[in-house]
């Protein structure tokens, strides 16, 4: 399982809406990915809206594109990501990433 995940991961490093692999570390039995480290998930930041009077349509608009970017690239890979969630949608300033392809099929 875990090998399947780095492939798929390796195959996406260069989409911009995927979060970048920044090392594959192996100890002992263990295998761990290091990924680029973002301030919060897009759940999280979901519910911080709701006490907001306004919201910038354009910035949500830029959100939205770059998910389906990123969908349409995993899709060209021939990959099917089968968990996309808020919480699998990481948010650093104005940048998104995706991440969580443990449950992609090919």
């Amino acid at each position: 399982m875990f090998s399947y995940i780095l492939t798929c991961t390796k195959k996406l490093e260069n989409n911009k809406f995927v979060i970048d692999l920044e090392a594959h570390i192996v100890e002992d039995v263990n295998h761990y990915l290091r990924f680029k480290r973002y301030s919060t998930n897009f759940l999280d930041y979901l519910e911080t809206l709701k006490t907001k009077t306004s919201v910038d349509e354009l910035k949500h608009l830029k959100y939205f594109s770059g998910i389906v970017l990123a969908i349409e690239e995993l899709h060209s890979l021939e990959y099917a990501h089968l968990d996309i969630k808020p919480a699998n949608i990481l948010k650093s300033g104005d940048e998104i990433g995706m991440i969580d392809f443990g449950a992609a099929m090919n």
